[in-house]
């Protein structure tokens, strides 16, 4: 009996040292998970916000080309591609002048935070909010400043376009259809502010 009841006990030691040993593994799994994807999220933007302005003129416009491949258009429908062309051209100027604006502002943001005085100044002032209020108040104004530009951009796009595509066969419509909802949806300009 005294061997039954050692077994017991040897067994229940054991089964509560595995359930302590996974709930600490689940705490170390909730602290330390998101904070390295937040890490590896960062990098990523950093990494696809490091682009210059001509880098990002690049990207523009191999899309574009490759916009125009995609249409295949008709020697008719090409004589409408040159006010398109110039367009997205143009469009994407003002996006990659906004995004490196972003990120100027984001970096002397983030200088003047990290100033000592800046510092001092906070710790001693119990009123002025932390870092991350006041940034999240610069992002909320920056997005809104960005979607404004955007709405902008695609009324002038739409205005562009409207010639081409009512010359478009609903094959080349669809294509059409398929390019817009990547190329707005695809990049978030105000993610690289962040």
């Amino acid at each position: 009996m005294d061997k039954i009841g050692s077994r017991a006990r040897q067994k229940h030691l054991a089964m509560r040292r595995a359930l302590i040993a996974c709930a600490i593994m689940m705490v170390c799994a909730v602290v330390i998970l998101p904070s390295s994807s937040v890490a590896y999220d960062r990098r990523d933007r950093d990494e696809m916000c490091g682009r210059t302005a001509n880098q990002i003129m690049d990207v523009a416009d191999a899309r574009i080309a490759r916009f125009k491949a995609v249409l295949r258009l008709t020697p008719d429908q090409g004589k409408n591609w040159g006010a398109v062309q110039t367009a997205l051209h143009d469009m994407a100027q003002r996006r990659a002048d906004r995004m490196l604006k972003l990120r100027e502002q984001r970096a002397a943001a983030m200088r003047e935070a990290q100033r000592p005085d800046a510092k001092e100044g906070k710790a001693q002032d119990d009123k002025v909010p932390d870092d991350q209020d006041w940034t999240t108040i610069d992002d909320m104004r920056m997005q809104a400043d960005t979607l404004s530009a955007r709405a902008d951009d695609l009324r002038k796009i739409a205005d562009a376009t409207a010639p081409l595509y009512d010359s478009l066969d609903s094959s080349q419509r669809r294509r059409f259809g398929d390019f817009v909802s990547h190329y707005f949806g695809d990049e978030r300009e105000n993610g690289c502010h962040r």
